[in-house]
């Protein structure tokens, strides 16, 4: 990125056979999920399930899952 002068970009695919399966508050759940590898300095790197002592897993999400629908309640 440094070489072409841009600065980094993520994206999220999912896999359509799978996600669409899944009823909308799992597949939020799933993006949550993908969106917590993106460190907060968006370097353009991943973060790991496990790294520097915090976890990507189910007891996360479902954290920022309800947190996430909390605020959602405060705009209706």
């Amino acid at each position: 990125q440094k070489a072409l002068g841009i600065k980094s970009h993520y994206v999220i695919e999912v896999i359509s056979e799978k996600f669409d399966r899944l009823d909308e508050e799992d597949q939020e759940r799933t993006l949550i999920h993908e969106l917590m590898h993106v460190p907060k300095t968006f370097s353009g790197a991943l973060v790991p399930h496990n790294c520097f002592g915090k976890r990507i897993d189910n007891r996360a999400v479902e954290k920022i899952y309800r947190d996430y629908k909390n605020r959602l309640k405060d705009f209706e």
